[in-house]
């Protein structure tokens, strides 16, 4: 990992921190308190449906003999935790940021959605092509990597079971949806076969990590239940779609040219939490 990705992740954290207290010093601020915003962390399980249908290219030069070569393969990811955190706020009656709401409006709110998962890729063969000819053998390759994912999420909720200390109703479904940042990192170690002198040599290549900021769509059903007016828990589903892109570049252990090839996967990354919540 560079330097610059590093002071950008770094960037990345200090606004996520600014926007979230930010939001909680002004929301306590205006409404004195009585403005429904809530802090909220969660765990879950995470599972990709990524297909990369050819989607992992790897061209190899040789400019003195004017070939190249392709491999494509195609996969899933493997399942892992994941953990982040939320904050938000319900535009309710009593304002927020100090303005005074029409009663409808506490059917919607926004939240923040900051989250964490490894993401490493199944182990998968594909087809080599020689100059764009017909497969010529076989290849393998696997993935490890971790995920980022900043959104900003714009909800409708529902209230059933309301009493005193909830008016509003103690089970809440919503629905949210936003536009999300994925920082996403990977490591490709890529096995395979080259001939020489009429002989099939095996070969392991590890380039390094590569590191992807791309922008992704966020979509979140959800259920919370609250225990009174300052604690709930929620149970959710999330789906996030990014295309990010990759290229690794590494030296040829047999021609000692420089090499490259791209990883450009689709993620289409699913995932079920639950979370607790503390309403101010």
């Amino acid at each position: 990992m560079n330097r610059y990705t590093c002071l950008r992740r770094r960037s990345v954290g200090r606004g996520v921190l600014i926007l979230m207290l930010s939001l909680l010093g002004w929301q306590l601020g205006g409404a004195k308190g009585t403005a429904e915003i809530y802090l909220e962390g969660y765990a879950g399980y995470v599972k990709s449906a990524t297909v990369f249908r050819d989607y992992l290219v790897m061209t190899t030069h040789h400019p003195t003999l004017g070939t190249f070569e392709e491999h494509r393969t195609r996969g899933t990811f493997r399942p892992h935790v994941i953990g982040g955190l939320k904050v938000g706020t319900w535009f309710v009656p009593e304002g927020f940021l100090g303005a005074a709401y029409p009663s409808w409006l506490q059917y919607f709110g926004m939240y923040l959605d900051f989250s964490f998962h490894r993401q490493n890729m199944r182990y998968r063969v594909g087809p080599t092509i020689f100059n764009g000819g017909p497969d010529v053998g076989r290849h393998s390759f696997d993935s490890s990597g971790q995920t980022f994912t900043l959104a900003l999420m714009f909800a409708g909720r529902l209230g059933f079971l309301p009493n005193d200390q909830v008016p509003f109703g103690r089970l809440q479904p919503y629905l949210a949806i936003g536009p999300a940042l994925i920082i996403t990192e990977q490591q490709v170690t890529l096995r395979g076969q080259t001939l020489v002198g009429g002989v099939q040599i095996p070969y392991t290549l590890v380039p390094g990590a590569e590191t992807a900021v791309v922008p992704a769509l966020a979509i979140e059903p959800g259920i919370r239940w609250l225990f009174n007016k300052n604690f709930s828990v929620d149970l959710s589903f999330k789906f996030r779609w990014a295309h990010p892109s990759f290229t690794f570049g590494y030296t040829d252990p047999f021609s000692s040219s420089h090499e490259t090839f791209t990883l450009n996967p689709q993620y289409l990354i699913l995932s079920l939490q639950l979370g607790a919540a503390y309403h101010f």
